[in-house]
């Protein structure tokens, strides 16, 4: 066995065999520029130096990273479907007529609900009727349904994201990052009855219905959608039974109100 001395400083410590040696080096009990010695050394040697511990010593040669793979090389990787923001910016913008197949059945499902909130208007105003008339009566319940419609849709919008039209097209109207969700919706909805409904005035409704198809025909923003994220369609297809249904029921509702209400 071979009998090991070594120095820390100026203290000189031993006999210890090799594989105590090696340990305290492990430990770093020994630094690099620490004395050994051992029988037929002519004299102390850093033990860095010596050849049986070397080793222990030596520092590893760093490995270069190997460069970028050639174009035809690089790995493919699948890609995953586009969501949030990226979903909008790459989406193209839903075409006018499912836009107008929501609305139109978003308008049959709230008729019901605007006769009960009309025939109301009628029996609280009902003292007044000879000045109403004067004002024009059916114009001020006219604008009256519209703007309670755009509040019912604003309010369903910001509730559950869609209305029962758009639900069953599929029509996604986002929101613009950082605003409110109500009055985006609200301020929309009084947009569309002036741009696109022209506040009910005959034949102006006409026109503006028209100037908005062409906008969206065109691949261009609705003028109520100017500046706007683009409106999108949703995932999922029109599904008539659910449209039919729908309209049915207000439909029937409608009559059952009516009756009531003689």
């Amino acid at each position: 066995m071979t009998v090991w001395y070594y120095a820390v400083g100026q203290e000189r410590e031993g006999p210890v065999d090799q594989d105590k040696i090696e340990k305290l080096i492990v430990g770093g009990v020994i630094g690099r520029d620490a004395y050994i010695w051992r029988e037929g050394m002519a004299d102390w040697q850093v033990v860095a130096d010596h050849p049986d511990f070397a080793a222990f010593f030596r520092v590893p040669t760093p490995v270069s990273a190997p460069p970028a793979l050639p174009p035809t090389h690089a790995p493919v990787t699948r890609a995953e479907p586009a969501t949030g923001a990226a979903q909008l910016a790459y989406a193209p913008r839903l075409r006018p007529w499912p836009r107008f197949w929501a609305r139109m059945l978003d308008n049959m499902l709230l008729w019901p609900f605007l006769e009960v909130g009309s025939r109301a208007a009628m029996i609280t105003f009902a003292p007044y009727e000879d000045a109403l008339q004067t004002l024009g009566y059916s114009v001020l319940f006219g604008l009256a349904a519209m703007f309670a419609s755009a509040v019912l849709l604003a309010t369903s919008m910001t509730l559950f994201g869609t209305t029962p039209g758009k639900a069953v097209v599929g029509v996604l109207v986002p929101v613009p990052a950082g605003g409110s969700a109500f009055s985006f919706y609200l301020a929309r909805e009084f947009k569309v009855l002036f741009f696109a409904y022209a506040l009910g005035i005959p034949l102006a409704f006409i026109v503006t219905f028209i100037i908005q198809y062409v906008r969206l025909a065109s691949d261009r923003p609705a003028m109520y959608d100017e500046y706007n994220p683009p409106v999108i369609a949703n995932p999922g297809k029109l599904r008539l039974t659910v449209a039919i249904v729908l309209v049915f029921v207000a439909f029937v509702f409608a009559v059952l109100v009516k009756a009531a209400l003689r």
